[in-house]
């Protein structure tokens, strides 16, 4: 993927870090259970939003729904309370406009 612009050289690492990520899962996915595939793009998703790159965050978000439909409904709230790291993650998502109301466009009630 292409971007214009300054990039600072560490978003730019973990925009690498992330393409070749969701490459592994395209070409590995298919072992990997729906729900921790779901959990997985919610991560994703959450680095692209931080990198003020939405439309990525929001195109993984909905993947996230494809592989396991109804994730943000209920499971999200399992995988949050059973994983600090993960609730702090959410929690952080929620603070950018874009990414709470793609989740809340899922199902998310926060």
């Amino acid at each position: 993927m292409k971007f214009a612009g300054d990039i600072p050289p560490n978003d730019r690492r973990l925009i690498e870090e992330l393409e070749i990520l969701e490459a592994w899962f395209r070409d590995n996915g298919a072992g990997v259970p729906p729900l921790t595939a779901a959990k997985g793009m919610t991560c994703m998703a959450h680095d692209w939003y931080a990198l003020y790159l939405e439309e990525e965050g929001e195109r993984l978000l909905k993947e996230a729904e494809k592989l396991y439909p109804g994730y943000f409904k209920y499971p999200i709230y399992v995988h949050m309370e059973k994983d600090k790291d993960f609730n702090n993650l959410v929690n952080s998502l929620k603070k950018i406009p874009l990414g709470l109301d793609m989740m809340a466009s899922l199902g998310f009630k926060g």
